[in-house]
């Protein structure tokens, strides 16, 4: 008798679950039904309830594919319709059609991959498959511009500023975007630059000085509980500045600081 109630009390709590999971999908939460479906299918010894929960959780495997080919689909059939430099924007600006196309079908990846993260042997293959269309060329060039674009308005910046360190930096940071057409161009920047053997000079000690100053902040960070670790990334900024810099001095003070607080 005990043992026939507690199969019925697990009967009933897993008709509920069911229940809740049918709710759920209903109000488009395919996270959480599908999380509550897998707890159900997950019972044992099976039940007629644990097994509708996996033909549940089957046509969940089923419907996220068939979206994703559907994404896949209209991402085909709108590239079809222009050639390759036209897709990569090489010979004048990129289409419009073909760039809304792209922002769109990579913003319904993303929520077919939130959505469908806990549906078993689904949320991993989406995300690899995602990863590897965010790698072609043509769908790079539109999804790494805004970025590259951003990075050549910074250079450009910092060029009017009459800081040419500084802008080597920002464009030899957006020529990594590429094949985004901003990233090209900040390619060329990069290599006219590369060039000139002075501005060179001047943007390696930029650089040197950028992670002095990082190694600055980490250290601050660190002071009150670890001050040994400050000492260290301090003692890499003396080895690293030139000694006439304002951070090689602030440095050195701190340093003196954490030794005399240390006596």
């Amino acid at each position: 008798m005990a043992r026939q109630r507690q199969l019925m009390k697990e009967l009933i709590d897993s008709a509920a679950r069911l229940t809740a999971a049918d709710q759920a999908y209903q109000e488009g939460d395919i996270l959480v039904a599908s999380r509550i479906s897998i707890t159900v299918a997950r019972e044992r010894p099976p039940t007629p309830l644990s097994r509708r929960a996996k033909q549940r959780l089957e046509s969940l495997v089923n419907e996220a594919h068939t979206k994703l080919n559907e994404i896949d689909t209209r991402l085909r059939e709108t590239a079809a319709e222009y050639s390759d430099s036209e897709l990569l924007g090489m010979n004048g600006p990129t289409p419009g059609r073909w760039k809304e196309t792209v922002t769109s079908a990579f913003g319904e990846y993303d929520e077919l991959c939130q959505r469908y993260a806990a549906v078993p042997r689904t949320g991993r293959k989406l995300k690899a498959h995602v990863a590897g269309q965010r790698k072609r060329p043509e769908h790079a060039a539109v999804l790494n511009e805004p970025q590259a674009a951003a990075l050549c308005d910074v250079a450009r910046q910092h060029e009017q500023q009459q800081q040419a360190c500084c802008a080597y930096w920002a464009y030899h940071e957006a020529a990594q975007l590429i094949p985004a057409p901003s990233a090209r161009r900040a390619a060329e920047q990069v290599a006219r630059m590369t060039a000139d053997p002075q501005l060179m000079e001047a943007a390696l000690a930029c650089r040197q000085l950028q992670e002095c100053h990082r190694w600055y902040q980490r250290a601050e960070s660190v002071m009150p509980t670890w001050p040994e670790r400050a000492e260290e990334l301090l003692a890499q900024i003396i080895d690293t500045a030139p000694a006439d810099s304002e951070i090689h001095r602030a440095a050195r003070e701190r340093i003196q600081a954490i030794r005399d607080r240390a006596h």
